[in-house]
């Protein structure tokens, strides 16, 4: 007997409905899956095969063949167990459908994997099958219980939980009982349109652990910096001493950007999926996320890869902060990998004749110190520089010219004086606290938008779109030419100062980018 249903798997972030066909044949005994299957798909035979016989049933010793379509697509992963011996069940006559469930099969998916007792395990990347299932049309989606929270922010398709396989028989046999579950979060998240999630809750957990720029003595230029960074999502670099604050201006600096749209959310969401990180509630808020990985990651765990393919730090850091410390001690070849991401904003990995594509539009913060032992330049009588003019040489050449040509923000982030540390007892110009930075970026997204008619960041600007929006005043456009000519910039080098300038221009609200916008950000770019 020939029976189809409707399973998924992923394909990089996105989900693919697969039909799952099973045809059972008298024979010697053969379970047989085609299809391109990968190795966990091939291991689901022993997992079918235990769960039906420890739930009460029969496992046929016929001919069994399963055909996952479209054929020439390689299928990863363990969603298919419940579909399977659902399939086979039904196929072997042993369960019979009532005929109003028969009529809506191809309104069902059905996505698991199985524990040899039969019951379900939570599967990684369901939110993304659950949006391409809502896109297909499906109704209705049979899924482990331990998914439950990704099925909540799903709108459209109504997700059935299942504890094992005899629970999924038994919902079968009651549709009355297909109903959507409510979740508390879900009520209290709140979506306004493509504008920012907005919830009440999140917001009282969110505001108490967040780090707050006033906590850090000083340093107001590149705080000043992190302003512009995060009104114009555009990458910074920092250099200074060890103790210098470079690393908590960087993690401070979430808290400057604009709270994510729904559309960025989703983005978001999907790759957490698949990573296996839902559980991690740091992404579940409005906030943007801050990832640092450590200097000894490797190509694959940057980029992405791996088996099953993963997405990497670049990707678990999209509509985010990347914050690389300690820059020059990553590895050459993790350094150079970041070229393409930086300018494409995605990542395509190739494997098994499969082309994986994961989004990488995040912000990139550096920091790092002027040499090896963390003093050239900041030299005292106690912490003298220990570093020879080749180390030094051979340190610096790890920060290669293309790369500096894409940070569109360099700034220095000196050791502070006794007198800057003391005078911190004294009350101090709040023009730089978090609310007041966030206030004036806020600001700025809003004269952009009333300007453009467009949320696009300037930092994410094409070459059109520069030549477009970045209009100069007539002594700005003398004044671009002359640092042009002077330090002899390429056209990358160009547009990032146009594009800084523009921020600059909408933090102070000017309609046109005039002269003292431009000489701002020529000091960011070229002032090491």
């Amino acid at each position: 007997m020939y029976v189809k249903l409707y399973g998924a798997h992923l394909s990089g972030i996105e989900g693919q409905i697969v039909e799952v066909e099973v045809d059972i044949a008298p024979g010697l005994p053969q379970f047989d899956i085609v299809g391109l299957p990968g190795t966990a798909l091939k291991e689901s035979k022993e997992r079918v095969r235990s769960a039906i016989r420890n739930s009460g049933y029969q496992f046929p010793t016929k001919r069994i063949t399963v055909n996952l379509a479209p054929a020439h697509v390689r299928k990863e992963g363990s969603f298919f167990d419940l579909a399977v011996a659902l399939a086979i069940l039904i196929a072997d006559g042993q369960v019979e459908l009532p005929q109003k469930v028969s009529k809506q099969l191809s309104r069902l998916l059905v996505i698991g994997e199985l524990a040899l007792d039969g019951t379900t395990r939570k599967s990684e990347g369901i939110y993304p099958l659950l949006l391409s299932a809502k896109q297909e049309g499906f109704t209705h989606i049979f899924l482990p219980v331990e998914n439950a929270a990704e099925a909540q922010f799903i709108e459209g398709v109504r997700p059935v939980l299942i504890k094992n396989l005899k629970h999924l028989l038994q919902m079968l046999h009651a549709p009355e009982k297909w109903g959507r579950p409510v979740d508390k979060v879900a009520q209290l998240r709140v979506k306004v349109g493509d504008g920012p999630f907005v919830s009440t809750a999140e917001q009282k957990v969110e505001n108490k652990h967040m780090e707050l720029f006033e906590d850090i003595i000083g340093q107001e230029h590149v705080k000043r910096a992190c302003e512009i960074a995060a009104a114009g999502f555009h990458h910074m670099l920092m250099v200074g001493p060890p103790g210098s604050g470079k690393t908590m201006l960087a993690r401070r600096l979430i808290s400057a950007l604009p709270p994510l749209t729904e559309r960025e959310w989703v983005e978001v969401a999907k790759v957490h999926s698949v990573a296996g990180m839902w559980g991690d509630d740091s992404y579940m808020g409005k906030h943007r996320l801050f990832r640092a990985p450590h200097h000894t990651i490797t190509t694959t765990g940057m980029l992405g890869g791996g088996n099953p393919v993963k997405p990497g730090e670049i990707s678990l850091a999209h509509h985010g902060v990347l914050f690389l410390d300690e820059f020059l001690e990553f590895k050459r070849s993790v350094i150079e990998a970041l070229r393409e991401p930086l300018e494409m904003r995605h990542v395509t990995i190739t494997r098994h004749h499969q082309r994986y594509t994961f989004p990488a539009c995040f912000l990139l913060v550096i920091a790092l110190n002027p040499c090896p032992c963390g003093y050239y330049g900041y030299e005292t009588e106690k912490n003298p520089c220990t570093c020879t003019a080749t180390q030094i040489e051979r340190y610096r050449a790890k920060l290669s010219g293309p790369i500096i040509d894409r940070i569109d923000l360099q700034v220095e982030v000196p050791l502070l004086s006794y007198d800057e540390i003391v005078g911190a007892d004294v009350p101090q110009s709040d023009s730089y606290s978090t609310s007041n930075i966030r206030c004036r970026v806020e600001q700025a997204l809003a004269f952009k938008q009333e300007r453009t008619n467009s949320d696009k960041p300037n930092g994410l600007l094409t070459a059109q779109e520069v030549k477009a929006i970045c209009q100069l005043s007539r002594e700005a456009e003398v004044f671009m030419r002359e640092v042009f000519e002077y330090h002899q910039l390429s056209m990358r080098g160009y547009h990032k100062i146009l594009k800084v300038a523009r921020t600059i221009a909408d933090l102070n609200e000017h309609e046109l980018i005039v002269e003292e916008d431009i000489a701002e950000a020529v000091g960011y770019r070229l002032g090491k």
